[in-house]
């Protein structure tokens, strides 16, 4: 490839200098390696492998441009090496040029079909360039072809990140860190995967692997802490976001994690400051905007939040958390017209069927209908109410559901069958994810189908629990005080037993506790008021919840799926809601459109349940007056 006309001395010095040359580049003495290659260039200014590896060495010495330039200098001389072409491309990829490494990866390829290296990068292009999908399919091939090698395996972790597969991502990252298990950047992607499929425990393990290799990773020490949120560990992650920030107080991700954490600590005024420190930095940063607008709708400022999701989502239009939480500051205010077609952003995550999606636009009569739950048990409760609505269109309905809701679920007319998830579904034409019937049947808050009882209590259950329960002569109250822990408001909705000693003073009163679940608190709590009946521990399923609340006078409850089967059961059922409590429950008013015989009990403040209780134990000295 020597194209200058040199004597048979200089040749030899030539082959000499690139012989040494490369050696020393292999020992990583760029200086000296690329000192050599400079002066063959001198002699010799078209030598192909000359330019090439200075090329090479340039990159790794930060001189990307001078680099660019010797490598498409050498391609002009020689188009037909394809380690050159895939060397340009890693080039172009750390330049952010993706489209022409793309182009150089193809030319590789086009040379060597079988080259992992190219495919590799060809998989990084199309990574820049926001295609996951293509990229995936480029990171596989380089996995197949190279199983060995650690970065292949580590970027279809990303590339599966990216596509949202994160159970995939899990099992692609466990193989990165078998290949390299001492490498902290892979622990740390590894963990995010972990954290991304809800096993936050695993998480934090990773987490504390790669700290413990390297304990200045502030990525580690950010994501450590965003788990810490997860796990309803404010105070740690706090202090995690504290020490990141400590070496670099505008870290705009250190400074988003502090404001998650203020959020959840109730310290919303401090988390919009924070939010907006992060805006002063980065204006761009679509993710503080939408944060903000939750700290916002935490403090019932829903216009401001409106607002803030807005400008998230004017910078990143695809953003479908922040289209969702834009949707419920409508829905929080009954505006269902504007907030029921933006709240199908939800359902980002959503599986994938056979049969088409029904919002409402198609005939039902002669079809088979599959509505099937897809968030809580409270969710499939409430929403279930619009079963028979379909089966009044001449549709034969399917209902797929949690396990325990199948015995409330199996008598409601105009269900055909209730299939739990995992069971075979029968064949159907059309199917409905349950939040999306409000939409599908253009529900207004005039229109919300509100018949109660829609649901019933299995008749053989009945009688049973009620020669069960205590209080012959007086009113039978069944109390919650905690919802499901590993709900992402939790720590808002549920309180503690403590708050609720008030009650047990209002004459007359047998109190049921069917709080499920129950923590060591709780189980201090029941001890010291043996006068409470606790059943919780004892209900198998919603049937038997169901078939308890039937002898009982009233349900008092925090925000729980036993509120909707109380209300769906038609029983007189007072909710205890936090200050910003959940979109369904609109603001100030004390009644539910959604069940007639619900009665609302508000904090005046965040976190005020005295005052909520002090209302429930005055309105208790009327009940049933």
């Amino acid at each position: 490839m020597q194209h200058t006309a040199l004597s048979d001395q200089e040749r030899e010095a030539v082959a000499s200098a690139m012989r040494y040359g490369l050696e020393l580049h292999k020992r990583g003495a760029l200086d000296q390696a690329g000192a050599l290659y400079a002066g063959v260039l001198k002699l010799a200014p078209r030598h192909v492998e000359a330019l090439h590896y200075l090329g090479v060495i340039k990159n790794q010495q930060g001189h990307v441009e001078e680099a660019l330039d010797l490598m498409a200098t050498a391609l002009e001389l020689n188009a037909g090496w394809a380690q050159m072409h895939t060397n340009y491309a890693f080039m172009l990829n750390g330049a952010g040029r993706h489209d022409e490494a793309l182009e150089a990866t193809a030319r590789a390829l086009a040379i060597e079909p079988v080259n992992p290296d190219a495919e590799f990068h060809r998989g990084n292009a199309l990574m820049g360039l926001d295609r996951a999908a293509e990229a995936l399919d480029a990171f596989e091939r380089a996995v197949a072809l190279r199983p060995g090698d650690v970065d292949p395996v580590v970027n279809r972790g990303n590339a599966l990140v990216k596509l949202k597969r994160f159970e995939e991502a899990v099992v692609a990252f466990k193989r990165a860190i078998e290949l390299a298990p001492g490498h902290a950047g892979i622990l740390n992607n590894y963990g995010q995967a972990l954290s991304a499929v809800g096993r936050h425990d695993e998480a934090m393990l990773f987490f504390d692997r790669a700290l413990a290799i390297d304990p200045t990773y502030v990525s580690v020490v950010i994501n450590r802490a965003k788990t810490l949120v997860d796990l309803d560990r404010p105070d740690e992650a706090l202090a995690a976001a504290a020490s990141a920030l400590a070496v670099d107080a505008c870290h705009t991700a250190a400074l988003d994690v502090r404001g998650l954490a203020l959020v959840a600590l109730g310290r919303c005024e401090e988390a919009i400051a924070t939010f907006e420190d992060i805006m002063a930095v980065d204006p761009d940063m679509a993710t503080a905007y939408n944060n903000r607008g939750i700290a916002q709708t935490r403090l019932n400022r829903f216009d401001q939040a409106r607002s803030s999701f807005e400008i998230a989502l004017e910078i990143l239009p695809t953003f479908k958390v922040a289209r969702t939480n834009e949707a419920i500051t409508y829905m929080v205010a009954g505006d269902y017209a504007a907030g029921l077609p933006k709240f199908e952003a939800r359902r980002e995550k959503e599986r994938v069927f056979d049969a088409p999606l029904w919002l409402g636009e198609e005939a039902l009569a002669g079809k088979t209908l599959l509505i099937h739950a897809e968030q809580g048990l409270g969710d499939t409760l409430q929403f279930v109410r619009y079963a028979p609505l379909a089966a009044a269109r001449n549709a034969r309905v399917v209902v797929e559901a949690q396990p325990a809701l199948k015995p409330v679920l199996v008598g409601v007319p105009g269900i055909a069958d209730v299939v739990a998830p995992g069971e075979a579904l029968p064949p159907f034409d059309l199917h409905c994810p349950m939040m999306s019937l409000p939409l599908a049947f253009h529900t207004t808050l005039a229109t919300i189908p509100a018949q109660v009882p829609y649901l019933a209590a299995p008749v053989e259950r009945v009688a049973q629990w009620k020669s069960r329960l205590r209080g012959d002569g007086q009113r039978r109250i069944g109390l919650i005080w905690s919802g499901n822990r590993k709900h992402k408001d939790d720590r808002n909705r549920s309180m503690a037993p403590e708050h609720l000693a008030p009650l047990f003073a209002v004459p007359g009163t047998q109190w049921i506790a069917l709080q499920p679940g129950l923590a060591a608190r709780d189980r201090s709590f029941l001890a010291a008021h043996p006068d409470i009946q606790a059943i919780g521990g004892e209900l198998a399923d919603f049937g038997d919840t169901a078939a308890v609340m039937a002898g009982l006078d009233l349900v008092v409850s925090v925000d729980t799926a036993a509120v909707h089967l109380a209300g769906a059961l038609g029983r007189p059922v007072w909710v205890m809601l936090s200050f910003s409590p959940d979109w369904r429950w609109l603001m100030q008013r004390p009644d539910s459109p959604w069940y007639p015989t619900a009665r609302l009990f508000r904090q005046p403040a965040a976190g005020d349940w005295d005052a909520v209780v002090a209302q429930v134990t005055v309105a208790l000295a009327t009940f049933g007056s």
